[in-house]
């Protein structure tokens, strides 16, 4: 996954409490390229230690997508 691309832009959604799973599996059915980092947590559990991964930023997912195309429109970047 290159995280750069000159013809595309990376947005921060928010998402609803606990959906991050759900809102990354439905952009990426309708094309959309996503990022959800994720960290180990231990906890312990009825005396138990159980490790599972986290979102490392609760409640926000990133995505990219090419503008143009989303948006239907031809336009052109200007030349630097």
């Amino acid at each position: 996954m290159t995280f750069h691309d000159r013809d595309t832009s990376w947005f921060l959604a928010q998402l609803k409490p606990n959906c991050a799973n759900i809102a990354d599996k439905n952009l990426k059915r309708q094309g959309f390229q996503t990022f959800l980092p994720m960290e180990e947590e231990t906890r312990k559990r009825n005396g138990k230690f159980v490790t599972a991964m986290r979102p490392l930023f609760p409640g926000y997912i990133f995505g990219t997508f090419d503008v143009a195309t989303v948006l239907g429109c031809h336009w052109m970047r200007p030349s630097t």
